[in-house]
């Protein structure tokens, strides 16, 4: 995932709302959504990420700009526990077929 790509769009966004501001529209909510990895071993990029779009907020967006940003990184708090429930799934599901099957070999 590459940081640049959310700088970029940060800047776009705010040209973008400078422009329909300019035609009377009052634009005055950004939506950062996901596309954030939650995968083990994914904090260090996602701590670069957080900083990058940090840095690009402080620059594009002042707090005095009317502007709320609301950021949804809620795939990088799930991903992880989806993988583990996935994997324990897959598990059980294995094991159940491994009985099953020692289950039947001892009854012949």
């Amino acid at each position: 995932m590459n940081s640049e790509a959310f700088v970029d769009t940060i800047r776009k966004a705010r040209q973008i709302i400078n422009h329909s501001n300019q035609l009377a529209f009052d634009m005055n909510l950004m939506d950062i959504d996901g596309g954030f990895l939650g995968n083990v071993g994914t904090d260090a990029l996602f701590k670069a990420l957080i900083a990058a779009i940090n840095c690009a907020l402080d620059k594009h967006f002042l707090l005095s700009c009317g502007v709320q940003i609301l950021a949804e990184p809620a795939y990088y708090y799930v991903a992880s526990a989806e993988n583990y429930l996935c994997w324990r799934v897959l598990f059980y599901l294995n094991c159940e077929k491994m009985f099953n099957k020692l289950s039947t070999n001892r009854m012949l």
